[in-house]
């Protein structure tokens, strides 16, 4: 709490709503509330708003009760809400937000109170707004707490010097500890001087169970989870556990399994019999290409608060950084995810296009597609067991060429398909431009499965036809003849969830890729230049990078 100059306390009620305040180095430890508000006086106002028709906020509390008595003209499109906030654990209204224009110092901690029934969707939702409304942002989470409504009350009983439980119809009770610490009580004893103390905490014991879980916070050490909370791991293969017919990568000639559940929390410490998507989140590696022992991530889940807490910390270097989560909103949102999640467990399903420049010039080009095709499958072997790898192979050449395109269909015997591309031969090319856009054509006709992670690795040393994608004389400058547009037949490959690789050989593609980024890059998918220049060694390295690259994003 030191870290901000003052701490806020809201108390956003269903029906009424009020705030305190207090500075954090004040010694005296005063806490300020309002003695009146509005013309109420009392220190809490209606939790009722107005918002006009562009949701702008008109009026609040009590002024909001009287806001359409006190103004006949100009309220007819204007809306009141009120007993708002128990909706925010419907997940049908999770969706459903009203965007305040109002900007808070950075310097404040705010302490908002929620409901002890609310869970992890609802309590982000609750941060969504307060990010929305100003009182913390997605770099500063720790200007926002969030405090249960039984806790707060049973604060009060402390520094009120009253009994030494406090119960209220959150059906939570609590155990006031040494130096003014409290304990949410899960796990039963002796604790009460009274028979009847202790009969109610037999029966809280057999309703709600007697295991608990938690870290040590300052004030509530001991927590119970409502859930079981796990991720999803990659773990090795062993003798013990085989993980027989899971997917399986191969890491550094390690086998592993993936999205192995581990269950590091059990809600009631009793065993789940099936695992649901609650919510995910991403840890960022520094640098990937480094070796494993200098990326090594911990990552801590810290369950006390009342709102879950995950950091991640790169052990090289000693960074901390908190992590956001994304829960589920909703059951349908939850299933979809969890379907998503499970989809994981499959082996992996390949469709591969190698699209080439035949001309004159790319002759080391299809000499090495030739030889080294037929090891693809192989080297993707070491990463995905079971892998079923199905390439095709569509070679171009210019426009009223004899042959202006070499097209062999989608195989997974890339033997044969190696014994077809050594019929290739390079010749052709007048002017620089070769014939893209009926390519492409015929790259969106091949037959494209669902389900499948789809590719296409474009290599070429030319750019298409049209002046605006290059500054050569062009047979036809004003682009392809019948009218083919190649940034539409990209478009429509990315709706086919096909993505889309260049490999560049020379300075000549550069004005056309930047044309083609404007219709396919997404900031979920874009299209990836890998510059080899001359070195056609690197082709079936690049070919092994980008399958995993399109495995690796269809699966997230």
């Amino acid at each position: 709490m030191n870290s901000k100059n003052i701490v806020v306390g809201i108390d956003f009620g269903q029906s009424c709503s009020g705030y305190s305040y207090g500075y954090s180095q004040d010694i005296s430890q005063t806490i300020y509330c309002p003695e009146i508000w509005d013309a109420s006086c009392l220190s809490k106002t209606l939790t009722q708003i107005v918002f006009d028709e562009n949701k702008k906020l008109i009026a609040f509390g009590y002024e909001a009760r009287d806001y359409f008595s006190n103004n006949e003209e100009g309220t007819e499109k204007h809306s009141l809400y009120s007993r708002f906030k128990m909706r925010l654990f419907d997940p049908e209204n999770r969706g459903q937000s009203i965007k305040s224009d109002c900007v808070f110092e950075r310097e404040i901690k705010w302490v908002v109170t929620i409901p002890a029934i609310w869970d992890d969707a609802s309590i982000q939702v609750m941060r969504n707004c307060a990010e929305t409304a100003g009182l913390c942002s997605k770099d500063d989470r720790d200007s926002l707490v969030f405090c249960y409504e039984p806790e707060a009350g049973a604060f009060n009983c402390i520094y009120e010097k009253t009994a030494a439980y406090s119960v209220n119809v959150d059906i939570i009770v609590y155990e006031q500890l040494y130096d003014a610490k409290l304990k949410n009580i899960s796990k039963f004893g002796a604790f009460g001087s009274t028979k009847v103390n202790d009969n109610f905490c037999s029966f809280l014991k057999k309703v709600f169970g007697d295991e608990i879980f938690g870290l040590n916070p300052k004030i509530v050490s001991i927590r119970k989870q409502p859930k079981s909370y796990a991720t999803e791991i990659m773990e090795k293969v062993t003798s013990t556990k085989p993980h027989t017919g899971k997917s399986k990568i191969k890491i550094r000639d390690v086998e592993y399994c993936q999205n192995i559940c581990d269950v590091f929390v059990y809600a009631n410490q009793m065993v789940d019999p099936g695992v649901q998507f609650i919510g995910e989140l991403y840890v960022t590696i520094p640098n990937v290409g480094a070796p494993v022992e200098e990326n090594c991530i911990e990552v801590s889940f810290k369950f006390s608060l009342a709102e879950i807490e995950v950091k991640a910390k790169h052990v090289k270097s000693g960074k901390e950084t908190l992590i956001s989560y994304c829960f589920a909103l909703d059951e349908a949102e939850s299933i979809r995810r969890n379907k998503l999640r499970q989809e994981k467990n499959k082996l992996p399903k390949v469709q591969l296009c190698i699209m080439l420049d035949c001309t004159g010039s790319m002759g080391p080009w299809i000499k090495e597609s030739k030889e080294k095709i037929i090891k693809l499958t192989e080297l993707l072997e070491k990463y995905y067991v079971g892998l079923e790898l199905n390439v095709s192979f569509i070679g171009y050449r210019d426009i009223g060429e004899v042959d202006r395109f070499e097209i062999f269909p989608f195989t997974t015997n890339l033997g044969y398909l190696s014994s077809q591309i050594n019929l290739v031969v390079p010749h052709g090319g007048g002017d620089i431009p070769e014939d893209i856009a009926g390519t492409l054509l015929q790259v969106n006709n091949l037959l494209w499965k669902p389900d499948y992670t789809k590719l296409v690795v474009h290599i070429g040393d030319a750019p298409c036809h049209g002046k605006k994608y290059h500054r050569f004389t062009d047979s036809y400058p004003d682009g392809d003849p019948s009218g083919l547009i190649p940034e539409k037949l990209l478009g429509t490959l990315s709706s086919k969830s096909i993505d889309y690789y260049f490999i560049k050989i020379t300075s000549d593609t550069d004005t056309m890729i930047d044309v083609f980024r404007k219709s396919y890059d997404s900031p979920q998918k874009k299209i990836v230049v890998c510059e080899l220049g001359s070195d056609v060694s690197k082709l079936l390295p690049s070919l092994v990078n980008f399958v995993q690259t399109s495995i690796t994003r269809l699966s997230k």
